[in-house]
């Protein structure tokens, strides 16, 4: 039961640093398209 909750944890990390980092890129493309 302990590792499930240890494997929960981390895929719900590793969906946050993926969704922060698309998040950031996607602020990125946004701010380029502004400027033009």
């Amino acid at each position: 039961m302990e590792n499930k909750t240890l494997y929960f944890i981390f895929v719900r990390a590793i969906l946050l640093i993926k969704v922060k980092s698309s998040l950031s890129t996607f602020g990125k493309v946004v701010k380029v398209v502004d400027e033009k």
